[in-house]
């Protein structure tokens, strides 16, 4: 049997789909599973803090349960504090007579991108078991062994696990207005001030070629006086709020190009969402994302120093060309969906092992 400790929060997307997904798929080869979630809110506890407490215990039971059954533990480490927890878990098992194998699945570069004392702690107990590591990229992999160490790993990116009905209509070529817009949870470190300032300079030139559209919830507060008022004083801007299900698809069918000046991110799910939809992508190079575009500089922001008259240059770019990026896209992401799924199924093989 194998045990699941990882998030399952609703609604189901990012990680929590993807993990979702890899339990179901294990599931239809009739592997055994069980599951218990690391995420607290399903708990009922209004203060977070007692809910990571209250949750920790329901974890250390599940554990004295099932322990004796299972031959594998798969487990998604948290970022920053929530580490503890996944040490703790590690640390109680180790305290069992039995010790299976255990699958680390890495889907934050939150303690990857700088060392964490927190991840250094929860990496000194995994290093006790049979470990394999499960990154989503080469670079992923290769920028935790510079600050970890080297380890036995697998590489599985999350395209594997998307599939999307292909809108041919995008590669005809662009006529009329060109809509560029950005989706992700609302923070600063999204990059949403850039994509607003990018906004204001672009209607400052007196542009109409472009109209910019945002979605997503606000996890920064301060932020939404911010999109307000330019929601109110510029026409050629909307905030549409958050997006699920068949309004995020509209919203992707809206798009002639996305636009994701992250700051921090692993393998956003949203690029490749975008990416088998045929629309060009700019995007930082952050993370895993390197690894998720064409090899070119037109589809990277420049990250360091943002310079909304460069990336007004690069939108004209694509705006002329855009047969040309669509379909140069669109094949990325076929050859990247290609390769994930043959690794997939050699990650199967090797959970399947773990009856």
């Amino acid at each position: 049997m194998i045990l699941f400790y990882a998030f399952f929060a609703p609604p189901l997307n990012g990680v929590s789909s993807i993990t979702m997904a890899l339990y179901d798929l294990l599931g239809n080869r009739n592997v055994k599973l069980d599951f218990c979630p690391l995420n607290s809110n399903e708990l009922g506890v209004k203060r977070r803090r007692f809910g990571r407490i209250y949750q920790t215990f329901k974890v250390l039971k599940h554990i004295v349960r099932n322990i004796s059954d299972a031959k594998s533990i798969y487990i998604t480490p948290s970022g920053g504090i929530g580490l503890i927890i996944d040490s703790s878990i590690l640390v109680f098992i180790l305290m069992m007579s039995n010790r299976p194998k255990l699958f680390v699945h890495h889907h934050s570069y939150g303690y990857i991108g700088n060392k964490s004392f927190y991840y250094s702690i929860f990496c000194f107990f995994a290093k006790k078991f049979d470990v394999a590591n499960i990154f989503l990229s080469e670079k992923m992999e290769e920028d935790h062994s510079l600050l970890y160490g080297v380890s036995p790993s697998l590489s599985l990116s999350n395209a594997a696990f998307m599939n999307f009905e292909r809108k041919p209509e995008k590669l005809k070529g662009h006529i009329g207005e060109f809509v560029i817009g950005l989706l992700c949870n609302l923070e600063e470190s999204k990059g949403v001030l850039e994509f607003l300032e990018l906004v204001e300079y672009t209607t400052k030139t007196k542009n109409k070629n472009f109209k910019f559209v945002l979605a997503g919830p606000f996890i920064d507060q301060k932020l939404k006086p911010v999109v307000d008022g330019l929601q109110e004083s510029n026409e050629f801007f909307e905030y549409l709020g958050p997006v699920y299900g068949a309004e995020k698809d509209a919203f992707f069918e809206s798009l002639d190009l996305f636009y994701y000046p992250t700051k921090k991110d692993a393998e956003p799910l949203v690029i490749y969402e975008a990416m088998s939809q045929s629309i060009p992508v700019l995007s930082t190079n952050v993370g895993c994302i390197k690894d998720m575009l064409p090899m070119s500089h037109d589809y990277f922001i420049e990250d360091k120093v943002f310079n909304p008259a460069v990336e007004l240059i690069k939108l004209e770019r694509i705006r002329s060309s855009y047969a040309k990026f669509a379909s140069e896209i669109y094949e990325t992401w076929v050859k990247k969906q290609s390769e994930a799924k043959l690794n997939l199924k050699s990650l199967l093989m090797v959970l399947g092992d773990g009856l």
